[in-house]
């Protein structure tokens, strides 16, 4: 049986919504979860803010994130950080940059969150000493459609319906 690592990473914002739609997507799959989030829990960027007239936020505890996937009984890592500490790096970042690479900033972040789940999957591979099949990375506020997840090594399957590559 093929093992795969699931990578939820950024923040968890409609995932009490979303999560059925989760287990109904991965239940061909044998699964482990690694979240990689914030304890921010919307934190959408200034244009979707306008676009969804969605402009309060709300701070989560650890208990909180951690009871969103208490139903899963398969979830490995729930690494949660401070979204401020992020925000703060992110802006110092952002004025290292420049001009012309400040764009990337958002890029650069989600890279970050998702190279943090990695490196605790690596860790725990090397601690139960396995390797998973295949890695697919999501995220917590989609709504997934059904396919056949057969993947040959060394490749990589993109979604086709959002801003590449996501």
């Amino acid at each position: 049986i093929m093992k795969t690592a699931i990578i939820l990473n950024g923040n968890v914002r409609t995932w009490n919504q979303t999560k059925e739609n989760f287990k109904e997507t991965f239940k061909a799959l044998d699964y482990d979860i690694y979240v990689s989030t914030y304890d921010r829990q919307w934190s959408y960027h200034p244009h979707i803010k306008n676009l969804v007239q969605h402009y309060e936020d709300t701070l989560l505890t650890n208990d909180q994130i951690k009871e969103m996937f208490s139903n899963f009984n398969n979830v490995v890592d729930i690494d949660v950080e401070d979204a401020q500490e992020v925000d703060d790096y992110a802006n110092h970042l952002n004025n290292t940059f420049s001009p012309s690479m400040r764009n990337l900033l958002t890029s650069f972040c989600q890279f970050r969150k998702t190279k943090l789940a990695v490196d605790n999957i690596l860790d725990y591979e090397f601690r139960n000493n396995f390797k998973y099949d295949q890695i697919i990375k999501t995220r917590c506020d989609l709504i997934l459609n059904q396919t056949i997840f057969n993947i040959n090594d060394n490749e990589v399957l993109l979604d086709s319906g959002n801003v590449f590559p996501n």
